[in-house]
């Protein structure tokens, strides 16, 4: 999994899907939907064409466990955002050598995930990066990312937002 991928998109994919099944069957019984993909062996697809929506259910927590993400993991999103490129990139390398450096000093296995540009890279004057850090225990990682955003010099023009279990 990448920083920027949504980790519960064929959860989403699944339930628009069937909402829009639902939708086109209400007027008529002989409502139809009409579905362009390029995957028809998705998951999501697949659920919700054989309309069993434990099967889903069921595919989707074994592919999250295997992964070990949300609900078997917890992350934290530590965004950096400055309205120089430079500066935030430079503030967001400081923060994953942090990582890097401290990791070995804790026990539980701890995943740094980046770090990348945002999906949405300029927004609003603004220069965002995204480091994305995965642990079994959130204590664990509250700890983590407290230590290697601390010793961060924090400037008037760079802005440090930490998201825990970010959706």
């Amino acid at each position: 999994m990448g920083v920027n991928e949504n980790f519960r998109i064929f959860e989403k994919t699944y339930q628009n899907l069937t909402q829009a099944a639902g939708r086109a069957g209400r007027l008529s019984v002989d409502g139809k939907i009409i579905i362009q993909s390029f995957d028809v062996n998705h998951p999501s697809l697949q659920a919700m064409i054989s309309n069993v929506e434990d099967h889903f259910y069921k595919e989707e927590i074994v592919r999250r466990k295997k992964a070990s993400l949300p609900p078997f993991s917890k992350q934290i999103a530590i965004t950096v955002s400055s309205d120089s490129d430079e500066r935030a990139l430079d503030c967001m390398k400081i923060i994953k050598n942090n990582a890097d450096e401290f990791m070995q000093h804790f026990e539980d296995k701890i995943a740094i995930l980046g770090p990348s540009p945002e999906l949405i890279f300029y927004l609003k004057r603004q220069y965002h990066y995204k480091l994305l850090l995965q642990c079994v225990k959130i204590n664990t990682l509250r700890e983590f990312t407290k230590q290697i955003v601390s010793t961060v010099k924090q400037s008037t023009n760079v802005k440090i937002k930490i998201d825990v279990n970010p959706i």
